[in-house]
């Protein structure tokens, strides 16, 4: 019964970490739990001024079951991880923005704004740079630095070949924007 429940879940969170392209979560009010799960597979986080955001499974005698400790940890530290975790504790915007999840806050009435703003300064940016950005950014966790390093060189060796750095260096030197297909 359990996995009925949990896995459907954990197949979206897994889905929406392996998307290729940027993720801009923006949050309005609480968010915690669940939320914080789907709110841990953006790219880019969003607030709206005076929100909470937390996880409150363990007062209520639950588990996570996403992977939220491991991408807490890599995204505030252990400590803080923690405390959100064990004590079931609930942070302002403000102070998950100087833990660094969140990006940038904003009055409530500039969310949906700031939001697409953020989304749009993804545009006229290579796609396939975008993704393979993201995939180092997702797999690159679990390597050591050595791996990580070998794999960016790799990456960005065949990267090259796809002509996408040449129009960029071009762009670069001549002081123009560079147009991706």
């Amino acid at each position: 019964m359990a996995a009925e429940f949990l896995q459907p879940f954990s197949h979206f969170i897994s889905a929406m970490r392996e998307l290729s392209k940027p993720v801009v979560g923006a949050i309005n009010g609480t968010c915690v739990g669940g939320g914080l799960e789907i709110l841990l597979c953006c790219d880019v986080i969003i607030s709206a001024d005076g929100s909470m955001i937390g996880d409150g499974h363990v007062r209520y005698g639950l588990l996570p079951a996403t992977g939220v400790a491991r991408k807490l940890v890599q995204a505030m530290g252990h400590f803080r991880a923690s405390q959100m975790l064990l004590m079931g504790q609930l942070y302002s915007a403000n102070e998950l923005q100087d833990f660094g999840l969140i990006f940038k806050i904003v009055p409530r009435a500039e969310l949906e704004d700031a939001a697409a703003e953020a989304a749009a300064s993804f545009s006229g940016l290579s796609g396939k740079a975008l993704s393979q950005l993201k995939t180092m950014l997702r797999i690159e966790a679990d390597m050591t630095a050595r791996e990580a390093s070998e794999f960016e060189l790799a990456t960005a060796v065949d990267h090259f070949a796809s002509g996408i750095p040449e129009i960029g260096i071009k762009s670069f030197l001549s002081k123009a924007t560079p147009i991706f297909d």
